[in-house]
């Protein structure tokens, strides 16, 4: 009943899952302290949904570029460039830039992470332009420009939805299907993958706390080792 009541069906099974994790968690520690220890087994077990494999090809990014007014293009190279989550875009502010303009910097992302990213030369031109022409160091870039092409601010709150909204609208007008812009962070990460072929950069491009995260983000599995490497590492 308290797990009904605190985790609602309508909840991503993601966001279930975590809940339920953690409230197991929770539970747990208690029942140490005293709690009925049956309540930890009535909270129910989710598992977390499969990652999306839909990567986005060099051809569609071109026509969405092409074709995305600027505003909705900054996200665009702010999802795919730096791989940002569409909710770590939109909070980008003058703020986060380094003290150089080269890098961005954003602590407490999603599930409590922090990040520094160097910035692509085609976003620091546009970044650069905001703030060279009145962009707030707390507004959200996104937010300056959508003002200043629009003449007005989006609702707070409904800047992320907003452009997700957009995105979707132009690939489907692109004849593009299925196509989400958290898609473009997942593009980034495969293609960083396969050309380091090392999980851990991978990790920090994307600011995952836990390499499992990133693993199974990429559906790859940790290779076995190999018993000629452990003897190797047996006499080295």
């Amino acid at each position: 009943m308290i797990a009904a009541s605190f985790i609602s069906n309508d909840l991503a099974q993601n966001t279930r899952s975590n809940r339920y994790t953690h409230m197991r968690r929770m539970l747990m520690h208690l029942a140490l302290h005293g709690l009925n220890a049956n309540l930890v087994g009535a909270v129910p077990r989710t598992r977390a949904a499969e990652p999306r494999q839909r990567t986005v090809k060099q051809a569609e990014l071109q026509a969405m570029l092409a074709k995305a007014p600027d505003d909705l293009r900054l996200y665009i190279m702010l999802c795919s460039d730096l791989a940002l989550r569409s909710g770590t875009a939109v909070r980008i502010a003058p703020c986060h830039r380094t003290e150089d303009g080269s890098k961005i910097r954003i602590d407490k992302i999603k599930y409590g992470g922090s990040i520094v990213m160097p910035l692509t030369a085609a976003i620091k031109a546009v970044l650069d332009w905001l703030d060279n022409n009145g962009a707030g160091q707390q507004v959200p870039y996104l937010q300056t420009m959508h003002r200043k092409m629009y003449g007005r601010s989006i609702a707070d709150g409904s800047l992320m939805a907003s452009f997700q909204k957009r995105f979707a609208y132009l690939a489907r007008g692109l004849g593009i299907a299925n196509l989400r812009s958290h898609d473009l962070r997942r593009t980034t990460a495969e293609k960083a993958y396969n050309e380091t072929r090392d999980v851990r950069v991978v990790q920090g491009i994307l600011g995952h706390a836990s390499l499992a995260i990133t693993t199974r983000y990429l559906q790859r599995d940790i290779t076995a080792p190999q018993v000629e490497l452990m003897e190797r590492i047996k006499t080295a």
